[in-house]
């Protein structure tokens, strides 16, 4: 398998790179990485991907040196929806939409940590507020207005007596509370890059002396 994906991954180059370049114009794209074993070594399947096209490579760095090796002058013209991983927000892009599956998921283990407590759940509750905005296609911008007043209004208190996962992940939705809600101001933006997953299922993993012949 690994000798017949290295003499022929030369043949998919064209199309490989026009997937690529086509994407570098997308108004919208999705992001994601995960770690892989390459003979004894952790490589990063790195994943970009829209409605349309899927442009998957491969990685020995998680940062940004592997991101810039692919589209070393960003996606200027994209919405990137991710998770909160830092590489993506040091991207040129338009502009971004933070992954929310991936951060109900991180309440919904503060709320294991901590049943007692109310303030992952009234977070959980605005994250699906405005999902739910965006499914019934009941938004306006005075509604957009007051979600975003209550957001801060929750981000702003202090979480000082509760376990320090809860003031960590208070301080990672910090830096990205701007692109909390960019899909309820652009539908054609998701609330989420779960579509993604799928994809990495059908990532092959190599022996390292292959591992570049991974294309798309």
């Amino acid at each position: 398998m690994q000798n017949i994906l290295k003499e022929n991954s030369g043949k998919a180059d064209g199309a490989y790179e026009e997937i690529r370049k086509r994407l570098e114009t997308a108004s919208c794209v999705g992001a994601d990485e995960t770690g892989a074993a390459v003979g004894k070594h952790l490589h990063w399947n790195w994943i970009f991907q829209n409605d349309l096209l899927t442009y998957v490579f491969q990685s020995e760095s998680r940062g940004q040196k592997a991101i810039d090796s692919k589209f070393p002058k960003g996606l200027p013209y994209s919405t990137l929806v991710t998770d909160r991983h830092q590489s993506y927000f040091k991207m040129n892009v338009k502009d971004h939409q933070v992954c929310l599956a991936h951060l109900l998921r991180n309440a919904e283990y503060l709320n294991e940590l901590d049943p007692n407590q109310n303030w992952s759940r009234r977070f959980i509750h605005l994250i699906e507020h405005s999902i739910n905005l965006r499914r019934e296609d009941n938004i306006t911008s005075r509604k957009i207005k007051v979600l975003k007043t209550k957001m801060k209004n929750l981000l702003g208190e202090s979480l000082t007596h509760l376990d320090n996962e809860f003031e960590k992940f208070k301080r990672g939705i910090l830096k990205v509370k701007d692109y909390l809600f960019t899909f309820l101001s652009n539908p054609s933006v998701p609330y989420d890059n779960n579509y993604i997953y799928p994809n990495f299922s059908f990532i092959p993993t190599f022996s390292h002396k292959n591992a570049n012949s991974l294309v798309a």
